[in-house]
């Protein structure tokens, strides 16, 4: 006994509902009030909330929020909006010309900076590029944070001098700049000045022995002298370090 041929018939296939578009500087305002909203923390999936402390909406949330309700965007959130539209194509241009002067956080990965030029580049955004822009005000306070310490390097470094010979032991105070972590020498690095003079050394020991922008007296020898492939600045590494 033969099935009725209209059961394989394919089924009509549900027509897709047309993605909502937002233009561009509405996003970036929506964006800029969840940031408000949320004081300056970034919210997502991962966002760990301590027991008794307030709960935050994820920041997506919030500009999806915004995006429905245009009239809770303030004009301090549109002009934030503009600034951050401003910075990001900026440091787009730069990172695509050539090697940026500084760090900065679009270098994360393929993925994220094809996202954010696309999004650069769009004068409307779905639901999802909007997703991805909620964590752009937070990168942006960190590039501002980077472009300060990279001015101050510059500065120093037009008048930094070697500390000592080679071999010699010193005890010093200094002023710690930045530590870095670096994965390839299992180490910290940590930058940090006495007077205008750069002293830079790894060290294994914790990175809370050397909060940044705080005096500290160290031991070392010196190790080597070199000068800053980026800045011209002249540098002294130290070696054996202990904090006094």
């Amino acid at each position: 006994m033969y099935r009725n041929a209209y059961a394989f018939r394919t089924q009509r296939q549900p027509v897709k509902k047309a993605q909502v578009q937002y233009h561009i500087s509405d996003a970036w305002a929506a964006v800029a009030y969840a940031d408000r909203t949320n004081e300056g923390q970034y919210v997502n999936d991962r966002t760990y909330f301590q027991p008794g402390e307030v709960v935050k909406a994820h920041n997506k949330t919030l500009a999806f929020q915004a995006l429905e309700r245009p009239e809770i965007i303030t004009e301090e959130d549109r002009a934030m909006g503009a600034t951050l539209a401003s910075h990001f194509a900026g440091l787009l241009f730069r990172t695509i010309k050539g090697p940026a002067t500084t760090e900065n956080t679009l270098t994360a990965g393929p993925s994220f900076i094809d996202t954010i030029a696309n999004v650069v580049a769009m004068k409307e955004v779905g639901r999802y590029e909007v997703a991805c822009m909620a964590c752009l005000p937070n990168t942006y306070r960190k590039d501002l944070e980077k472009e300060k310490r990279a001015e101050k390097m510059m500065e120093l470094s037009a008048q930094s001098e070697y500390l000592g010979t080679e071999g010699s032991r010193q005890e010093i105070q200094v002023r710690v700049l930045e530590t870095f972590y670096s994965q390839k020498y299992n180490s910290l690095i940590v930058t940090a000045v006495r007077g205008s003079d750069i002293v830079k050394f790894f060290t294994s020991k914790d990175v809370t022995e050397f909060p940044k922008n705080q005096d500290i007296t160290v031991k070392g020898s010196v190790k080597r002298t070199s000068v800053n492939d980026r800045t011209g600045g002249k540098e002294t590494w130290l070696t054996r370090v202990k904090v006094v």
